[in-house]
């Protein structure tokens, strides 16, 4: 579904998107922006903002509570779908590094809670999705100190 792309970062419906990772104003939602617009609102890092061209598919809560699995382990659906929309390609990789509300909770034995984030953000990296946790850390540090609101719920 990431191959789906939009000239926005918005929501499926064209309105903004409910992340509050990438949001540093603090409102309930971010854009629809423009790829000129999402560089000007990452701007505020001294570190150069990742590559916007164009906007991906992307469902943005993908943690192991919102997928189906039936017990003979097959992938039967895929549920809260309230946040997809079309998002920076770096994010996709980048979210399951920096966001905990998408562990194993609780964890299974013998798994460590943080184990889905790591194979998620490393399936993904291998199907070509670049990850930006530095460029989103010195970001999120930057906003901080400004003191905006991004990542206010982390």
């Amino acid at each position: 579904m990431a191959m789906n792309t939009s000239h926005l970062l918005s929501s499926v419906t064209g309105k903004g998107v409910g992340e509050p990772y990438l949001d540093a104003s603090g409102s309930e939602l971010l854009g629809p922006l423009t790829p000129n617009q999402c560089r000007e609102a990452f701007s505020t890092s001294s570190a150069t903002c990742p590559a916007l061209e164009q906007f991906h598919f992307y469902h943005a809560d993908l943690g192991p509570t919102n997928i189906m699995v039936s017990e003979d382990r097959m992938v039967e659906g895929v549920i809260d779908w309230e946040s997809a929309g079309y998002y920076p390609r770096f994010w996709i990789a980048t979210k399951p590094s920096v966001s905990p509300g998408l562990d194993l909770c609780p964890a299974p034995p013998g798994c460590e809670e943080w184990d889905w984030r790591k194979a998620l953000k490393s399936e993904l990296e291998r199907l070509g999705f670049p990850q930006a946790n530095m460029w989103f850390m010195e970001w999120l540090q930057t906003n901080e100190e400004k003191g905006t609101d991004a990542g206010s719920d982390l």
